[in-house]
């Protein structure tokens, strides 16, 4: 075949002006999930450098690439900074079914990542039904995310060490419940 039968994805930086375009990342998958850091600095995403999505963070000023999840037989992806920067929930198939993980991205970046082989994320959901698309409430107290453990996807609630788990959609009203991420916090943390 012609060198125009793969498709590519690419993630881009863009200064709202038009200027300032920048190549952050180009693979042969669609990029699944991408979420600014707190602090502006770094952008989570998933990517799919070898077989499976991996967790990366890139600084957009000076391409510095951070690899948080190694790159196995699983995906990982989804992102959602805490904000404080120091952890990111994600979706993962780990355990079989879609997760809820927690890896502390404070601790990992591209010099260390004989640590990303050896430290597995936290899985916070451990369920055999699929959890998926977490979103970081911005005040860090509660991570929402879609799960189908009452037969339909809804929206649920979790601390972020997995306890205090509470159902707060019965969207009956769609066969299938909610089925497409993602999912945003007001400012404040009051609304999602």
């Amino acid at each position: 075949g012609s060198q125009f039968d793969r498709r590519c994805y690419a993630l881009y930086s863009i200064a709202l002006d038009g200027s300032d375009v920048r190549l952050l990342s180009m693979q042969p998958r669609p990029i699944a999930g991408i979420d600014w850091g707190p602090t502006a600095r770094k952008i989570a995403y998933a990517d799919s450098w070898g077989p499976a999505l991996s967790l990366w963070a890139v600084e957009p000023n000076d391409l510095d690439l951070d690899w948080f999840t190694t790159r196995d037989i699983w995906d990982d992806s989804y992102p959602s900074w805490s904000p404080d920067g120091r952890r990111i929930a994600m979706m993962s198939n780990r355990a079989g079914n879609d997760e809820i993980h927690i890896v502390e991205a404070a601790e990992l970046d591209a010099d260390r990542v004989d640590y990303a082989k050896t430290h597995d994320p936290t899985n916070i959901t451990h369920t055999p039904v699929d959890e998926r698309w977490p979103a970081w409430s911005p005040v860090g107290d509660v991570i929402a995310f879609v799960s189908d453990r009452s037969g339909t996807f809804q929206i649920h609630l979790t601390d972020p060490n997995g306890a205090n788990v509470r159902q707060i959609t019965h969207a009956r009203d769609f066969p299938d419940g909610i089925t497409r991420p993602p999912m945003a916090w007001s400012p404040d943390g009051r609304t999602l």
